[in-house]
């Protein structure tokens, strides 16, 4: 044990505010579970070093987005999208 040093760790599920229906391929937003852990040294009283990592596992998804058809710019590059979306995310802080 040494009262300088404090370590902490997380886990948290994320749920979409978007439904299948209405994601769109400019926010693929999905479900997502976050991992992350931590860690703090206090050096001095005037200074502490902090560090920080999270891995987000971002759930695969469905986008089915139609296009208006008064919308004369999709329509020439042919009007709907449908695809999956899929990715992780990394974040590092210190």
């Amino acid at each position: 044990y040494d009262a300088k040093i404090a370590l902490r760790t997380g886990i948290a599920y994320d749920t979409s505010a978007v439904d299948d229906k209405n994601r769109t391929a400019t926010i693929p937003e999905t479900d997502r579970t976050w991992l992350s852990i931590g860690a703090s040294y206090v050096a001095t009283p005037q200074l502490t070093l902090d560090a920080g990592f999270t891995y987000i596992f971002a759930k695969d998804a469905t986008i089915n987005e139609p296009r208006d058809a008064s919308d004369a710019t999709s329509a020439q590059i042919g009007g709907a999208f449908n695809g999956e979306v899929t990715g992780n995310v990394w974040l590092i802080g210190a």
